[in-house]
């Protein structure tokens, strides 16, 4: 038995012992722990299950004392928002965010020295849901202020501190590339690589995840920039970082190793070593498709119909592509705009390999998908237009 599985059965036995008492308050902070122990073991599910109890719990208990008991609702609600979010229900975690920061907001305005490190963690958790639904510019100003309060925490006392400010500054980098500030992105990672490396190097087996996820970003963002060599070496260290944290811990961190590998094999792809871009694109899609994680296991698979596409194995290169579409329809549904540019390639490499009537047809369909959603002026749609003219069916 691992450490972590010990841990989720020690947990379990507090609960248990709990449930059979009437002691709500300290039943809460004990579903709370044993929630965090189930996701370190990917039991996403099970471990939101019981934050939702724990919320439950204690949203009566802050009815009856409020002054008590509010800090451990707002507690709660931002652990019950973060695992929304693990498992893809982002619009159910905005809400319970707002929630957590209205009271948190509310309870720093009272007492700033005890619960401004509460809201700047809730803000920073916004953000980053603010971005996921896209709304970026709501997410910048969020994460500004998060990053203001642990810039002004962390001057006061770093080792407390520093940690945090580093997450806020990763998630403001996201946030800035997304929105195509990529300069001012890449400051921001550089300082949030540069505090988690020194972090790491003090205490590798609490923060080398950290790390790597500010490696992958700033590796994503070089990319961007145009500074291909110095990617290169980013890229290649996240991936050896979260390979290492997935052989002692697969079920947490397969995910993130699928992600940087995906990254990697974008930038291979880009700068033309097609071959090892496959491996690393067919290796992504192994460890995406391990945990079900199957945003990542469409990134993979869409990579890898392109690697083989471009190496001319175009029959491989169409398999490829339906796998894609089939995680396309399943994990974002047949509208996504994902999911009918996935479609787009698929048509694409159907004509390529000679079965023209098919592609005609994807290209048909898609069409008219693509009218209805997206509008028939939108580049999308008049690039299918035009290559479905191609193929002789307009």
């Amino acid at each position: 038995m691992s450490t972590f599985e010990s841990r989720v059965q020690d947990h379990e036995l507090q609960v248990r012992r709990l449930r059979s008492q009437d002691r709500p308050s300290e039943l809460a902070s004990a579903l709370n722990n044993l929630a965090v122990a189930l996701g370190d073991v990917g039991r996403r599910q099970d471990a939101l299950a019981l934050l939702e109890e724990a919320v439950t719990i204690r949203r009566h208990l802050a009815d009856t004392n409020p002054n008590a008991y509010l800090p451990d609702l707002a507690s709660s609600l931002n652990n019950l928002a973060v695992a929304l979010g693990e498992v893809g229900r982002r619009q159910d975690a905005l809400a319970v965010l707002e929630e957590a920061v209205t009271i948190r907001r509310h309870l720093a305005d009272t007492n700033p020295n005890a619960y401004l490190p509460d809201l700047a963690s809730s803000l920073n958790n916004l953000g980053g849901n603010l971005m996921d639904t896209g709304r970026l510019n709501d997410a910048l100003a969020v994460l500004e202020e998060a990053v203001a309060i642990r810039r002004h925490l962390a001057d006061t006392n770093p080792n407390a501190y520093l940690p945090d400010l580093a997450s806020s500054l990763n998630n403001l980098g996201g946030n800035l590339m997304d929105t195509g500030r990529l300069n001012d992105a890449l400051a921001v990672l550089e300082e949030a690589v540069t505090i988690r490396r020194h972090l790491a190097d003090t205490n590798p087996n609490a923060y080398l995840p950290d790390l790597a996820s500010s490696l992958n970003n700033l590796g994503g963002n070089l990319m961007d920039t145009g500074r291909l060599n110095d990617a290169l070496a980013v890229l290649e260290e996240a991936v050896a970082i979260r390979r290492h944290l997935a052989d002692t811990n697969p079920n947490a961190y397969l995910p993130d190793l699928a992600s940087s590998l995906n990254n990697l094999g974008t930038y291979l792809l880009t700068t033309g070593r097609t071959e090892d871009a496959i491996g690393t694109f067919s290796e992504a899609t192994a460890a995406a498709s391990q945990l079900d994680a199957g945003s990542l296991r469409l990134t993979a698979a869409s990579g890898l119909g392109r690697a083989l596409a471009s190496a001319g194995r175009a029959s491989e290169a169409l398999a490829a592509l339906r796998t894609a579409l089939e995680f396309a329809v399943v994990g974002l549904g047949p509208d996504h705009p994902n999911t009918l540019a996935t479609r787009y390639n698929l048509a694409l490499w159907t004509g390529q390999v000679g079965d023209a009537d098919e592609a005609r047809q994807l290209f048909t369909d898609l069409l008219a998908d693509q009218t209805r959603i997206l509008g028939p002026d939108h580049p999308n749609t008049l690039a299918t237009r035009r290559l479905l003219g191609e193929v002789g069916g307009a």
